[in-house]
């Protein structure tokens, strides 16, 4: 009897878990919050802590949309293995581009459940390799010829902080956003700054000391992730999203640095760093201070 029921737990969390793959590949958010618990905990695979913690109904609703405004293209889901109220399931999801599909990232959820509801879930993901993509060419024009100068809007979007680096921000709109960045581009770059970090402590020598470009441009969403080390290296990052996606990658070839917009904010940077660090008492308050004036260049 004992054994029977056990079967019948797991047949019943398997349905459940089935059901809610389904409705998460479909976005279908309404469908999602039945499957749940009103207690119901979710734990994303990425955010500050590391991952983002979102509890109860109403909360993990607001957790389950962000994700799913951030997860774009086709969703593919690994068979389910249930073993009585516990549950894991792999995923990926898939992007197409220009240059053909690519499997942006992959990962899996262990779930807990009780009485055939969703209880828990705890998300883990895989980042995409550290050398990017290649672009199939780069922006701009390709045929020798040049084009006129329009000044661009920029916004200091204030100090982050995480794993114990500051990071200025700074946002360049290229004028089809208006005043604020979009709530799921905010999203995404803090994803992203979250993942960058690691990378200034695995290089050392740094001076806990970054700053970030977000560049909301015409042919795609540029991230600009820079820090400095060693004293006086300026190193860096560079990824990018497709247009109308927050998807964001690493692009590939180390030959691009930056346009004649994001250059604005690395030289005031330069100079900042020159200002308040490079001297006999250096300071990271006057750093972080130092900040190029809002408005359009």
């Amino acid at each position: 009897m004992t054994i029977k029921t056990e079967i019948d737990t797991a047949e019943r969390n398997g349905q459940t878990l089935t059901a809610f793959q389904s409705a998460w590949a479909a976005k279908d958010l309404n469908t999602l919050m039945n499957l749940v618990t009103d207690d119901i905990a979710f734990f994303g695979s990425v955010g500050p802590e590391p991952g983002q913690t979102w509890q109860g109904k109403v909360a993990v609703r607001e957790g389950f949309a962000r994700y799913l405004e951030l997860d774009t293209g086709q969703a593919i889901t690994d068979p389910a293995v249930i073993v009585g109220d516990k549950g894991f399931a792999g995923w990926s999801w898939i992007v197409d581009s220009e240059d053909g599909p690519i499997q942006t990232v992959r990962g899996f959820d262990a779930f807990t459940f009780r009485d055939g509801k969703i209880a828990t879930k705890d998300g883990f993901r895989k980042t995409l390799p550290t050398f990017g993509k290649l672009l199939v060419s780069p922006p701009g024009t390709t045929d020798g010829t040049t084009t006129r100068y329009i000044k661009r809007d920029y916004r200091y979007l204030g100090l982050r902080q995480a794993e114990g680096i500051s990071i200025k921000t700074y946002w360049i709109d290229a004028g089809q956003n208006g005043s604020e960045p979009p709530a799921k581009l905010s999203f995404a770059v803090d994803a992203q700054i979250t993942k960058m970090v690691q990378e200034v402590h695995d290089l050392g020598s740094h001076h806990s000391q970054a700053y970030a470009i977000v560049h909301s441009g015409t042919v795609g969403t540029w991230l600009l992730f820079h820090w400095w080390a060693y004293s006086e290296i300026n190193c860096h990052v560079l990824l990018r999203a497709e247009p109308g996606a927050y998807d964001f990658y690493r692009v590939g070839d180390p030959r691009l640095n930056a346009c004649v917009w994001e250059s604005i904010i690395i030289e005031h940077e330069r100079q900042a760093w020159i200002n308040n660090m490079l001297t006999d008492k250096p300071d990271p308050k006057a750093y972080q201070d130092d900040t190029l004036t809002d408005g359009a260049y």
